[in-house]
């Protein structure tokens, strides 16, 4: 059995980035995806500055997307698969978001976490998550709630992770 410090389930945009920012502090991490990568997902594709900020401040490299379009208007409007009435468009002084595609965007962010040590495991789905060994007893369940107050593991915790982004 190959055991992680991590393991993070999902490799869409947050689940990479967490395991970017965990393997680029030489924390061993596996991110696992159900599908193959890289995958379509149905999505708008509409990527924030924020977002796009957040990134960058977690130390995320984000190569030149070939898709990665300006969004600096938007057009807002009802549709009744009929027709569309346009309600009104909306101008933005500087860039709002990017547009992209997600399979190019997160393909990329999972090859990011890749470059920093992270490891993918690609189509496989999870039927249990968490074993837990104490006292030479294997216990398995598949959610857990961890409620520490003040105690040695929390001051662990809080110590080893407090420059962590995630």
């Amino acid at each position: 059995m190959t055991n992680y410090d991590v393991i993070v389930i999902g490799a869409g945009p947050a689940g990479a980035t967490a395991a970017a920012i965990l393997a680029d502090r030489d924390i061993n991490t596996l991110l696992i995806e159900k599908e193959k990568l890289p995958r379509q997902k149905i999505c708008g594709g509409a990527v924030s500055k924020r977002a796009l900020s957040l990134l960058e401040t977690a130390d995320v490299i984000i190569p030149e997307l070939k898709t990665f379009k300006k969004c600096q208007s938007m057009q807002l409007g009802t549709f009744d698969f009929e027709s569309i009435e346009h309600l009104a468009t909306i101008k933005f002084e500087n860039e709002a978001a990017y547009l992209t595609d997600r399979a190019e965007f997160d393909y990329a962010l999972v090859q990011n976490a890749i470059s920093k040590g992270a490891e993918l495991k690609q189509k496989l789905n999870p039927k249990r998550f968490i074993k837990l060994l104490a006292n030479d007893n294997a216990i398995a369940t598949d959610y857990v709630k961890i409620v520490l107050g003040d105690s040695t593991y929390r001051q662990f915790l809080k110590n080893t992770f407090k420059k962590m982004v995630v």
